[in-house]
């Protein structure tokens, strides 16, 4: 792929992107970076076992709602959330039919300094294996689905507003005859960044990657200072459809330091 997202071309969104894909059947290689196995979201079976939790917004609690009635969510579903959820939409499972292998984020192009480089999966036996957290504990229960499971990154506070590029690999298990994803930053009720993405066809067993480039709408000094002054604050939640369908939702929370 050589633009950002087909689908939604012409869609105005906070930010921008530009991007283009790959993909190959061989799966020999490894992605370099420290290895720990990728939260796999849910089968669409188990979209309605998670509560509705206190911290929801009024938009969460009727998107959770519909979820529970209908039994899945939709693209347009969690479009109409104004603030990152205060839970997982979906539970963990082992048989999501995309298995992340690398993610690089650097700031400006590609060959720009590097925030992170993350290996997901450190062997074939791995990706089909148990979901683990960082530390290595199991996160099958539902009772362990939440902050326990919520990647947390450190990062300058030269990367906010900053334009970056972000690298992917990604091994395909099944078919997937449109595979889209949305990603969507907040700080509280501010969002910060929209990123939407169509991946397209996914052959099954094949290697994928994606360069996705993208700028930040420009913040405020008010704003960049409430973000470095409160960690964690930052929170995004990255969905993933299968055919227009959610999938996975994996979350996320971010702290900005000033380096010396």
């Amino acid at each position: 792929m050589s633009s950002g997202s087909g689908r939604d071309a012409g869609r105005k969104t906070p930010g921008s992107s530009k991007s283009k894909s790959s993909s190959s059947k061989s799966s020999s290689s490894k992605p370099a970076g420290r290895g720990f196995v990728a939260r796999q979201a849910a089968a669409d079976s188990n979209v309605n076992q998670l509560a509705i939790v206190g911290e929801a917004s009024a938009k969460e609690r009727v998107l959770r709602e519909k979820a529970h009635a209908v039994g899945t969510i939709c693209i347009d579903d969690v479009l109409q959330l104004d603030r990152a959820t205060s839970d997982f939409l979906m539970n963990p499972a082992k048989s999501a039919p995309i298995r992340f292998r690398r993610l690089k984020v650097t700031i400006g192009e590609s060959d720009g300094e590097v925030l992170f480089d993350q290996c997901l999966v450190e062997d074939d036996s791995s990706e089909m294996g148990e979901s683990v957290d960082e530390a290595g504990s199991d996160l099958g229960g539902d009772d362990e689905v939440s902050a326990a499971s919520e990647v947390v990154y450190i990062l300058p506070a030269s990367s906010l507003g900053a334009m970056c590029t972000a690298y992917t690999e990604f091994k395909a298990t099944e078919e997937i005859q449109d595979f889209y994803m949305i990603e969507r930053f907040f700080y509280e009720d501010v969002m910060l960044k929209d990123l939407r993405f169509s991946f397209g066809f996914c052959i099954p067993g094949s290697i994928n990657t994606a360069s996705i480039t993208y700028d930040t709408p420009e913040i405020s000094d008010d704003l960049r200072q409430k973000i470095i002054a409160n960690p964690k604050r930052v929170r995004a939640d990255s969905f993933y459809f299968r055919d227009g369908v959610l999938f996975m939702h994996y979350k996320s929370n971010y702290t900005y330091v000033n380096m010396a």
